[in-house]
């Protein structure tokens, strides 16, 4: 269609007034190729969400979110990457001899024939936006683009690998590398690495599987999956990473370790390359250590006021051990090197023992371990002792001899930094007496300990007001003795944030002073004090200030302080005790029988539904009234049909017509249990499935998928969604009610 034409269609809809049109046809002409939609954009006259709203409104062409649907990896590849690259199209998926395909512009014929010659199908178009088709072809067509485009290039030169610790078999070697000198392995290898960085990734996590080789990035402390790489170039890549970090190729079946220096423009990154032999292949893991990054300060750590008095009183002292501890990623290196550099202020020489060296501290003398060359935690501690250091900062505390030798310096003029992965100051205690420490050593050598953790920050661009769940305020005010009150803010999810809902992160801490009384506590038994609850306490109230701030959420603050590795949302402490006193009763393995009740009221005539034989089923082990059900079906007769059933047997019951009114409501209420149809408008069942089981807070919400297509496809096409149960119509309202019962019977407790 010419551009005129277009144009007058964004002036009749208002999208734009025929002034701003003039004003962006001459605009265009010095760019005739760009779309006219991308110059009004390009000018600030309007968005591109706008716009495909506009194109599909005036078409009557679907408009589709790409962000809110499951795209099938086996439906892009029907339209070779060049093809979808030069149209700006992208298949989602193929349903019989039909494809739906997004396109930018409805009215560019010439795209949806060349997509329709190229896929044999016939092709069902629907509208999306410009950069959601772009990110999209980026994620699904990176490694073509990679493997097709680029194959003929040299390896990147700002992005070069810098091979160290050279393999001593030179015909082992030899072999390696030439295995490796493929542009297409190394180019593949420098985008994933690129792309990781570009979204501030600590981590790129290698997953060998049955049929590809899953890329996933690490950021903010969760993982979300990138490139597949197919499984015909997972040896190449492997050996070529492992080459990389001087490691031997030729050995598959043992862990092995290594390290390489990554330069692109002014930064060098240090790679600390880790493998491990798994069913489908080795698991290997790039972690990625920046030493251009600047070692945290003090004062940049986000103390208090009180703990910061704490912490500088701690390092004022001429001898003793500080511990930090904490979960797994929660910081524990920035704060020891925070606490390091101030240290370096005062003039006092510095020796750092690490397995791998976090930050370049200037001033200080940094000792990287070598367990090949036997040189470990407890040796680099002795030798550095005997050269008269006075501040001794330790990566890790694994061994007694390192913990006696340390706590024993500390006691003879030496000032100890250092880091135990323990989740807890009740747990850091009773590690280090686990290793065979006696506790009277640990009290007297212990000067204080810092316990902290990373919690998430939420996005700027999509933080919105909402209303908690009355049960999270009451468990949270039972751990800080007070109501939480205010504005509260939650993350919707946003292009800017992957649709996570938090951008970056801040830390929060609780610092412990050795007393006499903690002395005490520690040589009787420190598990059985409450210093745990006092410590749980004090962090979340250093968390719900900041959700006070508007910076964070509840349900991030409940994810910090009492996430125990469940899928769902926790429990109270009594109901965990009962679980597990459950789960030790013989009753846990009998079976569990249902005595059958009336039905309060006949149920009206639905041809969806087939003829129910008996009674309904009572629901055990749990009370309905404590849980919320909702039902998502277009079908207004059969949602109130069962909608009615469930009130009747007193459960709260919410409702939704199509998926992303659905979406809406589970954020907002959390339900225990979505009864969903997989046809919906807007946004399909399926589809919402996904996008529910990529959220944190509703990844554990179990779901019923109940659908008209009963083929064994469509089924595991729903429980590869992610759906708990799948139940064909026509179904009987006796065997929906056995299903809600056994799911919930597993996530609720009475």
């Amino acid at each position: 269609m010419q551009k005129n034409k277009i144009g007058e269609i964004f002036v009749r809809s208002g999208l734009i007034s025929a002034d701003a049109l003039k004003r962006a046809l001459v605009e265009h002409r010095k760019n005739p190729n760009e779309k006219l939609s991308r110059t009004l954009v390009r000018m600030n006259l309007t968005s591109y969400s706008e716009v495909a709203e506009v194109l599909s409104r005036q078409s009557n062409i679907p408009f589709i979110d790409l962000n809110m649907v499951v795209i099938d990896p086996r439906a892009v590849q029907k339209i070779p990457a060049e093809l979808a690259m030069k149209h700006h199209i992208l298949p989602i998926y193929a349903e019989k001899n039909n494809l739906v395909l997004a396109v930018e512009d409805p009215y560019d014929f010439e795209a949806v024939e060349a997509a329709r010659f190229a896929s044999g199908l016939n092709i069902r178009p629907h509208v999306a936006s410009y950069p959601d088709i772009s990110n999209a072809i980026q994620r699904y067509h990176a490694l073509d683009v990679v493997m097709k485009a680029r194959a003929v290039q040299k390896p990147d030169e700002d992005m070069d690998f810098i091979l160290k610790h050279t393999l001593g078999n030179d015909v082992q070697l030899a072999q390696l590398k030439e295995q490796s000198k493929s542009a297409v392995v190394q180019n593949t290898l420098n985008t994933i690495i690129f792309q990781a960085i570009a979204i501030r990734a600590d981590a790129i996590v290698f997953e060998p599987l049955k049929t590809h080789l899953q890329v996933r990035n690490r950021a903010n402390g969760a993982l979300s999956n990138g490139t597949k790489i197919p499984k015909k170039l997972q040896k190449a890549m492997l050996a070529h990473i492992k080459i990389m970090a001087g490691l031997d190729y030729a050995k598959h079946m043992i862990p092995q370790k290594g390290r390489t220096q990554y330069h692109m423009q002014q930064r060098t990154l240090e790679l600390e390359v880790s493998c491990l032999p798994a069913q489908y292949g080795e698991s290997v893991i790039i972690q990625i250590l920046d030493f251009g990054e600047q070692v945290p300060l003090i004062k940049d750590l986000g103390f208090q006021a009180e703990d910061m008095m704490k912490a500088l009183k701690l390092l004022s002292l001429p001898n003793g051990m500080i511990l930090v501890c904490g979960p797994p990623g929660s910081g524990q290196t920035a704060t020891v090197y925070a606490l390091a550099h101030e240290v370096l202020r005062h003039q006092r020489r510095i020796v750092t023992i690490e397995a791998s060296i976090g930050y370049q501290l200037k001033g200080a003398q940094q000792v990287q371990i070598n367990a090949a060359s036997g040189l470990n935690f407890s040796r680099a501690l002795e030798s550095v002792l005997r050269q008269h250091t006075e501040v001794i900062v330790l990566g890790d505390i694994r061994d007694k001899k390192t913990a006696e030798t340390a706590l024993r310096a500390s006691l003879n003029g030496h000032l100890i930094l250092g880091v135990v992965r323990s989740r807890t100051l009740t747990d850091a205690i009773s590690d280090l007496i686990a290793l065979g420490v006696s506790p009277q050593l640990v009290s007297s050598a212990l000067s204080g300990i810092i316990t902290q953790r990373m919690v998430r920050k939420l996005c700027p661009h999509c933080r919105e007001q909402y209303h908690p769940l009355p049960s999270l305020l009451k468990k949270i005010e039972e751990t800080v003795h007070e109501r939480p009150s205010g504005e509260f803010l939650r993350g919707k999810g946003c292009q800017a944030c992957n649709f996570s809902g938090f951008h970056e992160r801040f830390a929060v801490y609780y610092i412990a002073l050795m007393s006499q009384t903690m002395a005490r506590i520690i040589q009787q038994d420190v598990t059985k004090s409450g210093i745990s609850r006092i410590e749980s306490s004090l962090l979340s109230k250093a968390i719900l200030a900041r959700v006070t701030d508007g910076e964070t959420s509840l349900e991030e603050l409940e994810r910090v302080i009492f996430h125990d590795g469940r899928p769902r949302r926790l429990l109270n402490p009594e109901d965990d005790e009962q679980v597990e006193q459950f789960q030790q009763s013989p009753q846990a393995e009998a079976p569990q029988h249902s005595a059958p009740v009336k039905a309060s009221a006949p149920l009206p005539d639905e041809p969806v539904l087939a003829q129910t034989q008996g009674s309904l089923p009572v629901i055990v082990r749990y009370k309905a009234e404590e849980c919320k059900i909702l039902i998502v079906e277009p079908n207004l007769k059969l949602k109130t049909q069962i909608s009615n059933a469930l009130i009747a047997r007193s459960f709260q019951v919410l409702s939704a017509t199509n998926g992303v009114e659905a979406l809406e409501t589970i954020v907002r209420e959390l339900p225990d249990l979505v009864i969903c149809e997989s046809v919906l408008p807007k946004l399909d069942g399926l589809n919402m499935v996904y996008r529910l089981r990529k959220s944190t807070n509703t990844g554990g919400i179990p779901v019923i998928i109940i659908s008209s297509k009963a083929e064994t496809a469509d089924r595991i096409r729903g429980f590869a969604a992610g759906s708990d149960d799948y139940l064909p119509k026509p179904f009987s309202m006796h065997e929906l009610f056995l299903r809600i019962n056994a799911i919930l019977r597993r996530t609720r407790r009475s």
